[in-house]
């Protein structure tokens, strides 16, 4: 559990043990994994989503998310 792994498609480089991981995005739980398809099949059936960012200070962020979800960000 102490092996660390890089978090996949950040734009900086992140490394993590599962250890370190939220409850919700640990794979090894059943009740995790369904609370996460939950989540996400709420998502995609929304029309937006409220971040709490600074867009000035994590443009790389921002960006990704964009280009991921294919959204509107900002005011």
């Amino acid at each position: 559990m102490s092996e660390t792994f890089v978090v996949p498609g950040l734009p900086d480089h992140i490394e993590l043990t599962r250890a370190q991981l939220p409850y919700e995005f640990n794979p090894s739980s059943r009740v995790s994994s369904d609370r996460l398809k939950r989540v996400r099949e709420t998502e995609m059936g929304s029309y937006g989503m409220v971040i709490n960012s600074f867009e000035e200070l994590e443009q790389e962020y921002v960006d990704e998310y964009k280009k991921l979800n294919g959204v509107r960000f900002g005011a």
